[in-house]
């Protein structure tokens, strides 16, 4: 593997060093953000493959994929992983857009993810316990709705933990993204299907 796209940024970095207020920028953290926006894309993108081969049934493509995703470095700027980041980001998604799409009186959205909760584990459990919670937090919900997601989630407020730091293998990421990527189309599924 070639030192050049490590080089590369350094250069960028020096160069960027040199220009009038460049230490300040790099302060900001605006000048990694573009690599924490083409990180996020690629994870969104092999993700989205993979969610896709998961719903054909076609699980050794969704792990390849996935695991393409899990190789991407991990995003020192947003100190995340952009594949667990992107899968986090894919659920909530799905159950913001039930919730956005209900009527009035209207708790399908809860009750499949309260269903789908039941069944699941591991880090997509931790994962739809997050979404569920920050939507409590985020929408206004008919009071017997606040009810039941405080008692499926416990406290809310804390974040999600999925244990992945800087030096998680990629394959300890892969499982995490695969657990989310599941209870992700579990949801979907039970919800449009």
């Amino acid at each position: 593997m070639s030192d050049f796209p490590a080089s590369h940024v350094q250069q960028l970095l020096e160069a960027e060093r040199s220009r009038p207020l460049g230490d300040a920028q790099l302060a900001s953290g605006r000048t990694l953000q573009p690599f924490s926006w083409a990180l996020r894309t690629s994870a969104d993108n092999l993700l989205g493959k993979a969610m896709v081969a998961m719903e054909k049934g076609d699980d050794e493509r969704a792990t390849k994929y996935a695991g393409r995703a899990a190789a991407l470095e991990y995003d020192e700027h947003e100190d995340v992983h952009p594949a667990v980041w992107s899968a986090f980001m894919a659920l909530f998604d799905q159950v913001v857009e039930g919730v956005e799409n209900a009527d009035d009186g209207d708790d399908t959205w809860l009750a499949t993810a309260l269903v789908v909760l039941e069944q699941a584990e591991g880090a997509g459990a931790v994962a739809l316990r997050q979404v569920l919670g920050s939507v409590a937090q985020d929408y206004t919900l008919e009071p017997r709705e606040t009810k039941l997601v405080r008692r499926a989630v416990g406290q809310i407020g804390a974040e999600a933990d999925f244990g992945v730091t800087r030096d998680s293998s990629s394959d300890a990421v892969r499982e995490i993204v695969i657990g989310i990527l599941r209870v992700n189309l579990a949801y979907h599924m039970a919800m449009y299907h």
